[in-house]
């Protein structure tokens, strides 16, 4: 069964045509696609985020009523995925016990903010719930954006580096601090290396980016997003942080990517010129399905 995410614009859309009349044409593309019974709709906790922080209470309330039609599947945080890849390739690589097989989708909001670790979140147990606390509760929202605001940040300083020639000379360095950050504790069960032995393990990755890049497709797509925003000289923004929250998870795990956003469709061919194996493909449409 094909999974297809839906970008906030798309969102938006299906959220006014449900409640026009006659109901738009999207809106009526979905209904036949439900009727089908062969999709699964898939959102982000970045989803979440632009529905809550509307300030009007009308489309906040109709964007819910529109989801709790439709058969979904949330996105795990982005981070979570690339560290359970990362965990399966080194217990690979070092031919420890295999981790069990993770899920890069859930069910309900407590499995989704669990990937989050998500200790200073207010939560809902439905989704509407969610959405009204957030809408309510603007300190979550900046979380949210707190957690958000090192991407724009990252973005400026690989741009920096490739305009003065240093991303290919260096990426072994920037590779290897970035696998820092997602490899597992050196206890893990997976890992159990000796300490010094751990401290070379993030060298020993960025040494072999062809085939962490194979078995990790989250940590490849975050990769190949970052390249593609530096070399077309994006100014990084907050928007920068929010598209790489809905793209890199739905990009490596997702069938369809349906979205109006033209910087994100150029995302998309950049990510297909250079992985042609890449899962997911982007339409303007759920016609297009």
């Amino acid at each position: 069964m094909p999974r297809v995410y839906l970008d906030h614009n798309i969102v938006t859309r299906l959220t006014v045509e449900r409640v026009a009349t006659p109901s738009g044409l999207e809106y009526e593309g979905v209904r036949r696609l439900l009727e089908d019974g062969h999709v699964t709709f898939v959102l982000s906790a970045a989803s979440l985020y632009e529905i809550a922080r509307s300030t009007n209470e009308e489309h906040v309330a109709n964007s819910i009523a529109l989801l709790n039609e439709l058969p979904l599947e949330w996105l795990s945080n982005p981070v979570y995925l690339q560290k359970q890849e990362l965990k399966r390739h080194i217990a690979r690589h070092l031919r420890r016990p295999m981790p069990s097989p993770f899920n890069p989708m859930n069910q309900t909001m407590a499995q989704l903010w669990s990937t989050y670790g998500a200790e200073n979140i207010v939560l809902g147990e439905t989704l509407a719930d969610c959405i009204w606390t957030w809408h309510r509760d603007r300190v979550a929202l900046r979380e949210v954006e707190r957690a958000a605001a090192e991407t724009p940040d990252a973005i400026r300083v690989g741009r920096r580096a490739l305009a003065e020639g240093l991303v290919d000379e260096n990426q072994p360095l920037i590779d290897a601090e970035f696998y820092r950050t997602r490899i597992p504790p050196r206890t893990d069960p997976h890992v159990g290396l000796t300490q010094q032995r751990y401290d070379e393990l993030p060298r020993m990755l960025a040494a072999h980016p062809r085939e962490v890049r194979r078995d990790c497709p989250a940590i490849k797509i975050e990769d190949l997003c970052q390249r593609y925003r530096i070399e077309a000289g994006f100014r990084p923004e907050m928007q920068d942080a929010l598209d790489l929250q809905h793209i890199i998870g739905a990009a490596a795990y997702c069938d369809f990517f349906v979205t109006g956003d033209n910087d994100i469709h150029a995302t998309f061919q950049y990510i297909k010129a250079r992985w042609d194996r890449c899962p997911c493909v982007a339409v303007r449409s759920c016609l297009g399905v």
